[in-house]
């Protein structure tokens, strides 16, 4: 198709050849033809050549390459969002405590069965292992006779039984050689040696038994108001943990009884005397001495008759029936039916005046020291 346009004297007309069709362009003949026209206003195309495109192309790469990482890429290093409030912190380095195992070895005796004394220990290391560091592995029992024992005993000359033996790679910083110097000792090759059995136990150089304690009450038939002696076997037994050997009753009036009182210097009773089995459990020295006497003969005599709480008790200075001391004398303690005895540090004990049984639970109150590690 020729498409002549009219330049001069045909104003407004266009003039085609015969059985010619004009056909409207098409959309790459129209993008062509306006690349091509120059530009004459605001409105006209914009011509490029070959090489302004390929620069155009290049300057779109670069851009999409700087936006990626830019602002594409930090966002997909980023965690996915949490939920709620929840925030995502640095993993710590958890540091496990190394656990020991150790190896326990108890010695025991036939002739002291019942002795009980290593066998605690034991339990209070199970009920402390997380403390300590440690893992009991393995506990094994021998008798000082047997040849393992006889053995055990020589080598780390153990003078006591039942006792036991630890042995295990630990160090000598560890928590648990740090604490045994209050249970025995750290011997040469490691072990560590329990020293100290809660009585009673049997010593292997006298072959006695230490902590059956033989306990003598000293009455007077004549007071029918004093208090009940026995309470004192109670509170040894629930609170001191102590085994009693034997208990003898003597009336101030009989032959033993005189020669008691004599002996002692006893001016009030009803009251009590120990054997000297009972200096062997821990700390009782130093309470006793509130409460009583420690003689020559190593006898302990209880001697704070007037601060039992309830009933009377006999002053031998004066005669049979006196009154108690004035604390013991009071109506909260008559209706109580309850008895404390109260010891020179301000502490004090309080036991059911009525009380027979070892079951008995006698609470305590104040600062009074306790056995380090009493029987359950």
């Amino acid at each position: 198709m020729v498409v002549k346009k009219q330049t001069s004297g045909e104003s407004g007309s266009v003039k085609f050849k015969p059985n010619t069709t004009v056909s409207a362009p098409t959309q790459s003949q129209q993008t062509k033809s306006a690349l091509s026209q120059p530009s004459s206003g605001p409105s006209s195309s914009i011509a490029l050549g070959k090489n302004e495109m390929v620069l155009l192309a290049l300057a779109v790469i670069l851009l999409g390459i700087v936006a990626y990482f830019a602002f594409i890429a930090p966002q997909a290093a980023q965690p996915s969002a949490l939920a709620g409030n929840e925030t995502i912190s640095a993993p710590v380095n958890v540091v496990k405590t190394p656990i020991t195992p150790v190896y326990i070895t108890i010695i025991k005796d036939s002739v002291c069965n019942d002795c009980q004394g290593a066998d605690y220990l034991v339990t209070a290391l199970a009920n402390n292992a997380a403390l300590l560091e440690i893992e009991i592995a393995n506990v094994d029992s021998v008798y000082s006779t047997d040849e393992k024992g006889v053995e055990l005993i020589q080598k780390y000359s153990i003078t006591r039984v039942p006792t036991l033996i630890i042995t295990g790679k630990l160090s000598e910083d560890s928590k648990l050689v740090s604490s045994w110097v209050n249970f025995g000792t750290r011997e040469s090759d490691g072990t560590l040696v329990f020293r100290s059995p809660y009585p009673p136990y049997l010593d292997l150089d006298s072959k006695e038994i230490v902590g059956d304690v033989s306990v003598i009450e000293l009455v007077d038939a004549t007071c029918a108001d004093c208090y009940n002696v026995s309470l004192h076997q109670d509170l040894l037994k629930t609170k001191f943990a102590m085994r009693l050997g034997g208990v003898s009753t003597f009336d101030i009036s009989s032959e033993n009884g005189k020669a008691l009182v004599s002996k002692y210097k006893i001016t009030k009773v009803p009251t009590v005397i120990l054997s000297n089995d009972a200096s062997a459990y821990p700390n009782f020295d130093e309470i006793w001495s509130q409460v009583g006497s420690i003689e020559s003969d190593g006898s302990l005599i209880f001697r704070a008759v007037e601060q039992i709480t309830s009933g009377s008790y006999t002053d031998l200075s004066v005669g049979s029936g006196s009154s108690a001391a004035s604390t013991a004398s009071s109506s909260s303690a008559a209706t109580s039916n309850e008895t404390t005895i109260t010891f020179g540090s301000g502490s004090s004990a309080v036991i059911p005046s009525s009380a027979t049984s070892t079951e008995t639970k006698a609470p305590i109150t104040g600062t009074q020291t306790k056995p380090p590690m009493p029987p359950q």
